[in-house]
């Protein structure tokens, strides 16, 4: 599945960020579950993949580091505690590390 060009959908409770330097930039990592909805309320599924969204993956042309940090910012807290669904654009990558599955995302909305 690494190298694959993908649109998911999904749900995250949370995200965090790593402090935003020069070098990197910023990123943002967030866990992508499937959710269920019963009776109004969004469910979690045991299925579930990190996503990973960076300065050099999400950067539109003439934006600083911290003009897209902030917009980055400001789409995934509309989506965080299942107040919505995350669209993900992105890649399908594996972790040098450990070799665990990620999702590296380029572009994201939020549907309400």
């Amino acid at each position: 599945m690494a190298g694959k060009n993908a649109i998911i959908f999904g749900y995250s409770d949370y995200f965090f960020s790593t402090p935003p330097n020069q070098s990197v930039g910023f990123r943002f990592d967030l866990s992508m579950f499937e959710g269920i909805l019963r009776n109004g309320v969004i469910y979690s599924t045991d299925d579930w993949i990190n996503a990973i969204a960076t300065y050099n993956t999400t950067k539109l042309a003439g934006e600083t580091i911290s003009m897209t940090r902030e917009r980055v910012f400001k789409e995934l807290s509309k989506g965080k505690n299942r107040k919505g669904i995350y669209k993900l654009q992105g890649q399908f990558k594996n972790f040098r590390n450990t070799g665990e599955l990620y999702f590296e995302i380029n572009a994201i909305e939020v549907i309400k």
